[in-house]
């Protein structure tokens, strides 16, 4: 593709976009502003999580001239014109959408047979648009959970940070009068921001995480790939990121997560990116690349002041891995955490009590409730329905070291390594499915055997701050963040079946995990 071609190609999608953006804010903004759910879905709401595909003409349009050897100056101009044309026949008339996806649909296989009959190498095309059905299916899923909390109220929890987003004036940390009292400040900083371009209501903060939650489906792929491409060449490596990205598309879990306007799709995502970077660096890993790790770990950290007992394990076992010079995972944390400082001043300054900490283990008085409810000292259960943070000041290390003997603390991390890795939370992550999470298992044991044991060892690493708490019981987002690693290992299962087939189907061999 030439510079000018690539000119057109910038403009072509911007004016789609500011066209899109003209013809549908109306409905968008009825949609943004309903306080009332429907009794009934409209079609010409459902019919936009459709007008994407509109976005897939030119492409499918560049690779079928190139199929058919058309060449003409003009063929972009043509190419956009027709998604432009589609897009106001969309406006006027809402229900051609789903005929024109389908059309879309057979434009692209029709131009994988004309490949195949012409000997035209069309694997990145395939790849990418399969991606892009992929997301799509996630986002039209994602859409539809959105559609049906039209008018409804928010989580406690949601409802809180939409009365912080609104409200709060302090910037570094967000305080209210109810509990739990302050939160950190990335997602609130996030929600402003979005707020400036959309009405604030609680509908534009769900569509908020909808849009992050169908972002995990690309960054997961690439996590996946850039796993993969160890292991496998690039082909190879994006084909299994594929079946990545298909699990979580069409996840429950993150789908009935994706519309409840929380932060957990910003802080797996910026995890995410901090994951896809850290492994995408090696060994060559650059003073400038440590200081851009450490940033988004600050962020992350500003999405949970918890989150360095996340990037802790994360730089060891990558460094271990990869053989980094001993000061660069030191670099990246102390980057992150001077990031999180301030915010450690603000809880300091703002929250009662004066605990630097507070964001953190304001929650410790959460899960002692929740264990210790109507027990002598504590509240009861009706003082902690009112209130689930009532009760004196604890953090975290006087809830699990002061609070329960080593034997509780040893059964109970027992417990909760069961529930986390093998029965209930693994399940809930993979479909409710016993037969994905055997699938997991061996997928975990696949990349232990090929040498890929980082991977393995940093999901058991980030999920022992949860152990505990996994034993008696917590909410599934907030263990969500392992969530990647159990797709990515029922995707390693895929990988063993390749190579299985290779060896005693193709290649006729004995051996077992060698690299094709």
């Amino acid at each position: 593709m030439n510079r000018n071609d690539k000119k057109i190609l910038v403009s072509g999608y911007m004016v789609l976009f500011l066209l899109t953006v003209v013809l549908f804010q109306k409905g968008v903004l009825e949609l943004l502003t309903r306080d009332t759910p429907f009794s009934q879905l409209p079609a010409h709401l459902v019919g936009l999580a459709f007008i994407p595909f509109l976005y897939l003409i030119p492409f499918l349009l560049e690779y079928l001239f190139r199929v058919l050897s058309f060449q003409s100056r003009l063929k972009n101009v043509l190419a956009f014109s027709i998604s432009i044309l589609a897009l106001i026949i969309v406006r006027v008339f809402p229900g051609v959408i789903f005929i024109i996806s389908i059309l879309i649909i057979l434009l692209f296989f029709l131009i994988l047979f004309l490949g195949l009959r012409r000997g035209v190498y069309l694997n990145r095309v395939c790849l990418t648009v399969s991606l892009f059905f992929i997301i799509m299916g996630g986002f039209i899923l994602r859409w539809m959970a959105f559609l049906q909390k039209a008018g409804r109220i928010l989580d406690p929890d949601a409802e809180g940070f939409y009365h912080l987003v609104l409200h709060t004036r302090t910037f570094f940390t967000a305080t209210m009068s109810d509990p739990p009292f302050a939160r950190e400040p990335m997602f609130i900083w996030l929600c402003k921001l979005w707020f400036v371009f959309l009405p604030a209501t609680r509908m534009s903060l769900r569509l908020l995480t909808v849009i992050l939650s169908t972002l995990l489906i690309l960054v997961l792929f690439y996590v996946a790939r850039i796993i993969f491409k160890r292991l496998f060449s690039i082909s190879v490596a994006g084909n299994l990121a594929l079946i990545t990205a298909l699990i979580t598309a069409l996840n429950p879990q993150l789908i009935f997560m994706s519309n409840r306007g929380l932060r957990f799709e910003l802080y797996l995502f910026l995890f995410l990116m901090f994951l896809y970077f850290a492994l995408h660096c090696k060994s060559s890993l650059t003073f400038i690349e440590c200081i851009g790790l450490g940033g988004i770990g600050g962020l992350l950290c500003l999405t949970r002041a918890s989150s360095p007992s996340l990037l802790i394990p994360v730089l060891f076992v990558i460094a271990l891995k990869d053989k980094w010079l001993w000061w660069k995972p030191i670099l990246i944390i102390l980057i992150s955490l001077f990031i999180l400082t301030p915010h450690l001043i603000a809880n300091y300054l703002y929250t009662p009590g004066h605990d630097p900490f507070f964001t953190t283990n304001i929650h410790a008085r959460f899960y002692r409730n929740l264990e210790f409810k109507d027990q002598p000292g504590f509240p009861s259960s009706e003082d902690v329905s009112q209130n689930a943070w009532a009760g004196e000041e604890i953090s975290v290390l006087e809830y699990l070291f002061s609070l329960h003997t080593p034997q509780q603390l040893l059964k109970g991390s027992l417990r909760g390594i069961k529930r986390l890795f093998l029965t209930t939370y693994a399940q809930m992550s993979l479909f409710n499915s016993r037969l994905l999470v055997v699938l997991y298992l061996l997928g975990f044991l696949y990349l232990i055997f090929r040498g890929q044991w980082h991977i393995p060892a940093i999901m058991v690493g980030i999920g022992l701050p949860f152990i505990y708490l996994a034993g008696i019981g917590i909410d599934w987002r907030l263990v969500g963040i392992l969530t990647p690693f159990f797709f990515i290992c029922v995707t390693a299962f895929f990988a063993l079946l390749r190579e299985v087939f290779l060896i005693y189907y193709v290649h006729g061999s004995s051996r077992l995990f060698v690299v094709h």
